[in-house]
Order: C-alpha cells, then structure tokens, then sequence
C-alpha cells in the first residue's frame, strides 16, 4: 500500500511540477505572446496527468482493482473469477424482458 501511495504522490509531483516548469520557463523566454499563450494552452497535458494518474497506477499494483475494474467494464456479462475447469450455459433471454445494463439506468 505504501508503494503504491508513494509512486501515485511521485507521479503527481512530477506531472504537476512539469506543467509548472512549463509555464514559467516559456514565461521567462522573450518569446511573442501568442507563443506563450499556447505553451500554457499544451502545458495543461501534463497536468491532466495528475488528475487520471490513480486509475493507471491502481490497476497496474493491485489485483483486487484490476478485477474490480474489469466488472465496471464489462457490467453487462458475467465476469465470473473461478479456478475450476466448469463448462459454462449460456441461455438466450426471450426479447420482451428488459435486458438493459444496470449500470446504465439513470
């Protein structure tokens, strides 16, 4: 769990710090305006970085995640994590019943 906090805070710093950078060195060069107004509109990328970095870093450390994740996904089938050699029925449901995600219901 550590690790994985301290690799989720590192990956912050260094997104936001890049963005940062950015920023200031553009503002520091005697470059046009224009110039510096799309340096800052491109520096928000890595910014970006630090808001989505928790799913990535997640996913790749921890297994409970990684399954949890894969049902939100695939919310409407059956995800199923057994270790047995079971065959699996698959039975057709008729067209009148409701076969929505309920994920997807508001």
């Amino acid at each position: 769990m550590i690790v994985t906090l301290t690799v989720t805070v590192v990956a912050y710093f260094f997104s936001a710090v890049c963005c940062a950078i950015l920023i200031f060195v553009m503002r520091l060069m005697q470059v046009s305006k224009d110039v510096i107004a799309e340096a800052v509109t491109y520096a928000v990328i890595p910014g970006l970085l630090s808001y989505s970095v928790n799913y990535y870093v997640y996913f790749w450390r921890s297994a409970e995640y990684r399954y949890a994740f894969k049902r939100q996904l695939f919310c409407c089938y059956t995800w199923d994590r057994t270790d047995s050699n079971t065959a699996a029925l698959v039975i057709r449901v008729p067209q009148h019943e409701n076969t929505e995600c309920p994920a997807t219901k508001v």
